[in-house]
Order: C-alpha cells, then sequence, then structure tokens
C-alpha cells in the first residue's frame, strides 16, 4: 500500500506542474511586460556588490536606490532613469556594542527601505526618511563576526534616518522599534521595514515582528510571526504606539510591502494557509479610512491569492513579495523556485524534504505578473494576476545562480524597473506593460 501511496503522491505531484505550467501559459494573453536587456549598477566600471535593493524617484525626478552591503545600509543617486549611478554613500552603518557578561555584538545595518515624504506634506515636504533593520551578530574578540544572532546582547531594531536637503546629508540613526534582549542568542526579532506615506501625511513604516510571541509562556506560539506598523504624524520627528496588521497563529505572515489604489491599502507579504505549505505571496487589504483598526487573522476575508493561477504548494516556494500601481496596472513581483521534482521511489516525507531542499531561495529567480487596474473591484479585490514573466536568465538547477529578494519602481507611462540581487550583484531590468 505505502508504495502505492507512494506513486499516487508523485503523480499529483507531477500533474500539478504540468497543470500550473499549462495554466499560466494560457492564461491571461490579453496583456504583457516587455522586458529589456539587464543592466548592472555600476560606479565608475565597478558593479555594485549588494543586497536587498530598492528603488524610488524622488520628487525632483532623481532615481534613489537604497541596499545593504558590508554591513552597512547605502544609497546612490541617477539622474538619468538608472541608465548611470553617482557614488554610493554610507546612510546607515554599523556599529559595536557590548554587554557583561554575556559578550560582543555588531549592529547590521539590513534590508533598507526609504520613502520621501511629498512636496505638500504639512510637517517636513520633501523630507527623506531611511529606514533599515539593526541585527545583532557575534563579534569575537578577533574582531570577526560569528553566524549567530547575538540577542543577549542587543536587541533587533527597525531605526531611521532622515534627509531634509534631497540626500545631501543625513541624520543619526534612531531606533524607533526594539524588539527585546533574549535569555539565548537567536536570530528573532523584527525585520524588514517598508515605508509609506499616506494622503493624509501620516507616515507608516510596516515591518515583520516575532517579539509578542517568542518571549511568552506558550511555547506553541515561539514561531509566530506578524505583521506590524508604526506611524509618525509629524514627518518622521516623533513615532506612535506599534500596532499589529495581520497574524495568521502559526502560519507566518513576512516582509510587507504596501501600495495604494482607490483609497485602499494593498499590502503584499509572503505567508502560507496551513502547515506544510510553502511561503507564497497573497494580498491583503483594508481602506485607508480603517486604517488596520481591527487584525486581520487567519481565514479573514481581507486575505487573498490576486492571481488567477495559485502560488500556493507543498512542493514549491515563492516569497519576497513585492507590489506597485503603474498609471494602469498592478504589478507583483515574487522570488520562485519551482524547478525540482522528488523522484517517485522515495516515501512521501522523502520527497517533500527534497522538495524543501531544493525548491528554496538559493534556487530562486525573478518572476512578474501583472493585471489591469480596471479588473480591481470597489472593495479592493482582484484574483487576476496574469501572464508571468522572468526578465533575468537563472539556471536553478545548481544553487550558484538566483535573482532574491528583488523589488519594483514605478517609473512612468506603464514603465517599471525591476531591482534585483542577480547573483550577489545590484541589476536593473526596465520593462513596458502593454496590451498584446
Amino acid at each position: 500500500m505505502n508504495r502505492i501511496y507512494n506513486v499516487l503522491f508523485i503523480l499529483t505531484v507531477l500533474l500539478a506542474f504540468s497543470c500550473e505550467k499549462a495554466e499560466q501559459k494560457g492564461a491571461g494573453d490579453d496583456v504583457r511586460i516587455v522586458w529589456e536587456e539587464p543592466k548592472a549598477v555600476k560606479y565608475g566600471k565597478y558593479t555594485v556588490t549588494g543586497g536587498y535593493p530598492r528603488v524610488h524617484r524622488l520628487n525632483d525626478g532623481r532615481l534613489m536606490l537604497s541596499y545593504s552591503v558590508d554591513n552597512n545600509a547605502v544609497a546612490q543617486f541617477s539622474k538619468n532613469d538608472g541608465e548611470t549611478w553617482g557614488a554610493p554613500q554610507i546612510v546607515m552603518g554599523h556599529y559595536d556594542v557590548e554587554r557583561k557578561p554575556w559578550g560582543k555584538a555588531r549592529l547590521t545595518a539590513a534590508v533598507p527601505d526609504f520613502a520621501q515624504l511629498s512636496a505638500k506634506h504639512p510637517k517636513r515636504p520633501g523630507r527623506i526618511i531611511y529606514a533599515c533593520n539593526y541585527r545583532p551578530r557575534e563579534l569575537t574578540d578577533k574582531g570577526t563576526l560569528g553566524e549567530k544572532g547575538w540577542t543577549t546582547v542587543a536587541p533587533y531594531t527597525i531605526s531611521i534616518s532622515v534627509s531634509d536637503d534631497n540626500g545631501a546629508s543625513w541624520t543619526e540613526k534612531k531606533h524607533i522599534y526594539l524588539s527585546q534582549i533574549w535569555s539565548e542568542n537567536k536570530k528573532v526579532g523584527c525585520w524588514e521595514p517598508f515605508v509609506l506615506e499616506l494622503p493624509d501625511g501620516t507616515v507608516q513604516i510596516y515591518f515583520a515582528d516575532e517579539t509578542p510571541y517568542y518571549g511568552g509562556t506558550d511555547s506553541n506560539k515561539r514561531d509566530w510571526h506578524n505583521i506590524s506598523v508604526i506611524e509618525s504624524k509629524d514627518g518622521g520627528d516623533t513615532w506612535g504606539q506599534v500596532r499589529i496588521v495581520s497574524q495568521n497563529s502559526e502560519c507566518r505572515d513576512g516582509m510587507p510591502v504596501v501600495t495604494i489604489h482607490n483609497d485602499m491599502l494593498l499590502l503584499a507579504i509572503e505567508s502560507t494557509d496551513f502547515k506544510g505549505q510553502r511561503l507564497h505571496p497573497i494580498v491583503i487589504n483594508n481602506p485607508i479610512t480603517n486604517n488596520w483598526s481591527s487584525i486581520v487573522g487567519k481565514g479573514d476575508p481581507h486575505r487573498f491569492e490576486p492571481f488567477q493561477v495559485s502560488l500556493g504548494s507543498r512542493i514549491k516556494y515563492s516569497g519576497s513579495p513585492y507590489i506597485i500601481t503603474t498609471d494602469n496596472y498592478i504589478v507583483y513581483s515574487y522570488q520562485i523556485s519551482d524547478w525540482y521534482t522528488p523522484p517517485a521511489n522515495l516515501s512521501q516525507s522523502q520527497q517533500l524534504a527534497l522538495c524543501k531542499q531544493n525548491n528554496e531561495e538559493q534556487h530562486a529567480t525573478l518572476e512578474v505578473q501583472v493585471c489591469p487596474k480596471s479588473e480591481v473591484d470597489d472593495k479592493g479585490y482582484f484574483r487576476t494576476m496574469r501572464s508571468p514573466s522572468r526578465p533575468l536568465k537563472v539556471d536553478q538547477t545548481t544553487g550558484k545562480q538566483n535573482a532574491l529578494w528583488n523589488s519594483l519602481c514605478d517609473l512612468g507611462d506603464d514603465k517599471v524597473m525591476v531591482i534585483s540581487q542577480y547573483n550577489g550583484k545590484v541589476y536593473t531590468v526596465k520593462g513596458t506593460v502593454e496590451k498584446k
């Protein structure tokens, strides 16, 4: 019976793969993104090394790029829509702390994001708010970094620096949210800030957080992971109390990115529906007037999959989402690893273990889908993202090539830019969304 069950399982896996690919190929052939050739971000003759890159257009028309490198969070600027870039500048650098008798830690500046406030902001017009995630790592007596999170010495934080002169200078870092110092050294805290300005000038920073659960008395909740938001009513000078936006019990919500469409907040996250399912991108919607007045939990109708073909799977992984709007479209990206199908002569648990080992982020590439804004209903729902495309060539079978922690930027006139950590370097790809 076990042999029959295993054969049926692998046939189900193969059928799922073939059906998904067939459906994706034929779905939504009315719209597409036409991609240009990838372009390395350079300073002089050197291609920039870095991770978690983001680009936004500033009020003066320039593009600003953020990413992390050498444990620092940096910025570069372009006056010609990303054809060339100026010199990298450190906005938020790493620093060292000691807490006796536990030891020393280096606080590394990671996963930066930023936004420039509108020219009509009531308090701080044109201010750039740059956020990063400081993460503690062991610092040995030899000055080298260990692999563990060093949370007996310092907590994970969400921190900001601001510029009131269009990025020419930056203030000293300011911690606006601190996780906790734990009794053990773990990589547990808060993660991945995203900065957004609401139409009334309220500044929001969204982030993922484990803090409310890990240190509690309920061991079943130690791995829970929510999306939180913290707000400023004065352009980033002061910040209010943290509120929980979404929480999906034992299934983790992570990596928030938010866009606004028709007075509706559209929050892209990676999540799962049940234990054993791989991370995949979804959307959570909420009217701006509601502004997350209640926590969006498991099974809430505000949570939905926006794709014609579901990305939920036990087999393939698809995480790190990013969502933007252009003049006429919603564009959604994620990193996906779906190349591996397990052999049929193994048990179900062995097959799933191999899928998880191989269909993981080190094998992931960038995929992008699109749908017209006209298909978003008046309650903020759309389930017609389609025409998946992969603008960066990746051999997923090796694990040596990948396109990770990707993001999108609206360039105007339904033109978009993808920004990617492509094989460890920062690359951009421009594309145009068009009807076929």
